[in-house]
């Protein structure tokens, strides 16, 4: 009986005195706080010279969209994530804002390519669209994308638009 207790006092103490396994690094979010964007940011997306503010706060807001896009298709394979349906929705609750950010991108890329006709225009935009996707879709932004879509663009950029509406 004694032998009984002892061995049940070694285990369940080297137990408590267990550490985690370094694997459970990988189960820890990144941590994605930082402060309001504004569009100024050098390393914020791509270049966009000449562009006014109500242009960066565009290019801002595709950037978002297309950020949780990406993490809606790359976290799919957990749903209980709930990516699609929370970005669907986002869609839905935000398309005419979604579609005037829009909007506000191809006029810019229309005036900074004016000279070489209305075809160089809509190629800089696509090519703006193309390299947003890109630059989202890495193998190391998929892991920051299914730990946190919703908390870390949606809630600073919301913040932001919520402290310019003012």
């Amino acid at each position: 009986m004694v032998r009984t207790a002892l061995a049940l006092c070694a285990a369940s103490g080297s137990m408590a005195l267990a550490q985690p396994a370094s694997a459970q690094f990988f189960l820890q979010s990144r941590d994605f706080s930082a402060p309001a964007v504004t569009g100024d940011e050098a390393d914020l997306g791509q270049a966009m010279p000449d562009a006014t503010s109500a242009e960066k706060r565009a290019a801002m807001v595709w950037h978002m969209r297309a950020a949780l896009n990406v993490a809606a298709l790359q976290c799919q394979f957990e749903p209980t994530l709930l990516t699609v349906s929370n970005y669907n929705a986002i869609l839905a609750d935000h398309g005419t804002e979604l579609q005037g950010a829009f909007d506000t991108l191809g006029k810019y890329f229309l005036r900074v390519n004016k000279a070489k006709g209305v075809k160089a225009g809509q190629a800089a935009l696509d090519q703006f669209g193309t390299r947003t996707y890109s630059n989202f879709a890495t193998v190391a932004a998929q892991y920051g994308f299914a730990r946190r879509p919703h908390r870390s663009a949606v809630t600073r950029c919301s913040r932001r638009a919520a402290s310019s509406a003012i």
